[in-house]
């Protein structure tokens, strides 16, 4: 009996121990089970064993390789972009972006535009197959310090370049007699060209925290400033008066940089009619840097202006000079009040009269008008829609025989033929006289 008893006692003691050995066990298996499907530590800390300011590291997931590395090299993305917004060089940039464009928007072609390049640094480094949920995985890497020495030799080298060009440049035009302004821009142009793309590549490397100092941009604003500043316009003709407010302007014009002529340079010339507002003349310069400006205009009586611009890429200048024209009274011929008020208000700030008798006019104003059916059909909510162009044709005639036409146009849009006529009038009344809106 008391064997037996010792038996029991013997068997409780180690049962313990007998539990613990079965968990053990069953733990021990478990373990054994999991590491033949292991998942690499870089899917949970990419970043161990690694500088987060030397590498940039993203993991992907997805159902095929190809799907798992875009994954992959978006997660970098991803993290570029909180950096650069983080290290948002001018953020007074967004706040002064353009008129009814949203910040947000602007901002984001900002980031946009650092990233792109970018990409091409990131390199797949490993990728791992879960066979249970047949699902991959995929280890991008950026490295920065090899992505930032590629993008300063690629700026070295176009900067060498940049320099060579600009010199060419800066010896064309001192030694040249005549310059090829045609010839002049498309070399301008296409060193700016290759500026633009150091810029970019300087804008990626801040993206990083490094700067680069181009020599090449700086040369090449040098040129613009210096050689090519110093441009000179010579109007002739400089106290010309006209005895009449509808006459043919003429005005020669030399143009010359360094006192050297400039030559296939276009220039424009803007002087104020009396309707229509600003008249632009166009001219081009020949070999020896000199255009002639003609044409016939309806002047303002009194004191006016002439400007002469050249507005061609990297060369900018302009000169005014100013002239008289004598004053008369014009007669308007019959034509309905809503077109005779608006004509009559402009030759009133054109500092000229009008008078009900032909004869004591020097001028003589002509008016046709007309209507156009464009568009007749419904809209959405299937009403009529009407749309109309209104044509109003003014010809001023000089007592000597010179006139000038001038045509303006408007589009109306109405529930009625009438309704989209009245408005498109309204419109080409409004070209008439801009000066008094």
């Amino acid at each position: 009996m008391k064997s037996q008893r010792k038996e029991k006692v013997f068997i409780y003691l180690q049962l313990p121990l007998l539990l613990s050995f079965l968990l053990l066990s069953l733990i021990l298996a478990a373990i054994t089970d999991c590491s033949s499907r292991k998942f690499p530590e870089w899917i949970e800390n990419p970043y161990k064993n690694l500088k987060s300011d030397e590498v940039i590291v993203g993991v992907g997931v997805g159902y095929d390789k190809e799907g798992a590395d875009n994954s992959a090299r978006a997660d970098i993305v991803k993290q570029i972009r909180v950096k650069i917004v983080e290290t948002f060089e001018d953020k007074s940039i967004i706040e002064r972006s353009q008129e009814n464009q949203k910040s947000e928007e602007f901002a984001k072609r900002k980031i946009e535009g650092k990233i792109e390049g970018i990409l091409e640094g990131i390199i797949i480094k490993e990728r791992f197959f879960d066979k249970e949920n047949s699902t991959w995985y995929s280890l991008a890497i950026l490295d920065v310090g090899k992505f930032t020495r590629e993008r300063i030799r690629k700026i070295s080298e176009i900067e060498g370049d940049i320099l060579l060009k600009t010199r060419k440049i800066e010896d064309y035009i001192s030694n040249s007699d005549i310059i090829d302004t045609p010839r002049l821009i498309e070399s301008l142009s296409k060193l700016d060209e290759k500026i633009q793309i150091i810029s970019k590549e300087i804008s990626t490397l801040e993206i990083f925290g490094k700067s680069y100092n181009s020599i090449a941009k700086r040369k090449f604003e040098e040129l613009i400033s210096e050689k090519l500043s110093d441009i000179s316009i010579d109007i002739s003709a400089d106290t010309t008066y006209f005895s009449s407010p509808i006459t043919f302007v003429q005005f020669d014009v030399i143009v010359k940089t360094n006192q050297k002529p400039l030559a296939w340079i276009p220039i424009e010339a803007q002087i104020r009619e009396v309707f229509g507002g600003e008249s632009k003349i166009k001219s081009i310069t020949d070999e020896k840097g000199k255009a002639r400006i003609s044409q016939k205009v309806f002047l303002p009586a009194g004191e006016n202006q002439i400007i002469i611009r050249i507005s061609t890429p990297y060369i900018k200048a302009e000169r005014s000079t100013r002239f008289r024209a004598d004053s008369g009274t014009v007669f308007i011929e019959s034509c309905p009040d809503f077109l005779k008020n608006e004509i009559s208000k402009c030759i009133l700030l054109a500092n000229l009269k009008t008078d009900q008798n032909e004869e004591n006019s020097k001028v003589r104003i002509k008016v046709d008008f007309s209507t156009n059916l464009v568009y007749q059909g419904k809209d959405f909510n299937n009403k009529p829609v009407f749309i109309t162009e209104a044509i109003i044709k003014i010809v001023a005639i000089s007592k000597d025989g010179v006139n000038i036409e001038n045509q303006f146009y408007g589009k109306g849009l109405g529930q009625s033929k009438f309704d989209a006529e009245k408005t498109a009038f309204e419109q080409a009344i409004k070209n008439i006289c801009p000066q008094t809106k």
